[in-house]
């Protein structure tokens, strides 16, 4: 017999480890922006632009999930609640009254149109740890299930577009000429 070498299962490394959590973050802010781009409708909720909606350039716009409390903050990063989509415009920088430029009228705008939003992230922020060295390897592959979860809820199966459940048929009454009065 050939002397071959076993297979040494290799050492779960602090490296290592910081590598998978990553590489779940990553994953499960996929998964948490489009969930918020469908529960948002794939429309910018200040201007009503919808996705791909050509530009002035003629280019189409990309609808942008963004977060309401910074991303920073890990205890609401990956809460569906605590996102809302943006067109370009009212996301970034070029225009005065946008998400990241006037953070003030934003928040004004967001009490107005959102209300009870400002108010829930501020409670959530307390439930979980704020940053990311409070979130362990587990903790991450549950949110990534969770949102997995959630998304599989949003989305309809190909096999669900294809064949629409068929709706059930209420008895019609019967006409007026179908009624005969039986004897008694």
């Amino acid at each position: 017999m050939k002397n071959r070498k076993q297979k040494i299962p290799k050492k779960i490394t602090k490296a290592g480890v910081k590598k998978n959590v990553a590489k779940l973050r990553r994953k499960a802010l996929k998964l948490w922006t489009d969930i918020v781009q469908i529960l948002g409708g794939h429309q910018c909720a200040i201007c009503g632009t919808k996705h791909g909606t050509l530009n002035k350039n003629g280019r189409p716009l990309w609808i942008n999930a963004h977060h309401i409390e910074d991303k920073c903050n890990y205890s609401t990063r990956w809460d569906p609640k605590n996102g809302i989509c943006l067109c370009p415009n009212c996301h970034k920088f070029c225009n005065p009254d946008s998400a990241h430029r006037s953070p003030v009228w934003f928040l004004n705008w967001l009490s107005k149109n959102r209300p009870g939003i400002i108010e829930y992230l501020l409670v959530a922020r307390k439930t979980h740890p704020l940053t990311a060295l409070g979130w362990s390897g587990d903790e991450m592959v549950k949110v990534v299930a969770d949102l997995e979860a959630q998304l599989a809820i949003l989305t309809p199966t190909p096999a669900a577009i294809a064949s629409p459940p068929d709706p059930v048929a209420s008895p019609e009454p019967p006409s007026a000429s179908e009624v005969q009065e039986k004897p008694l």
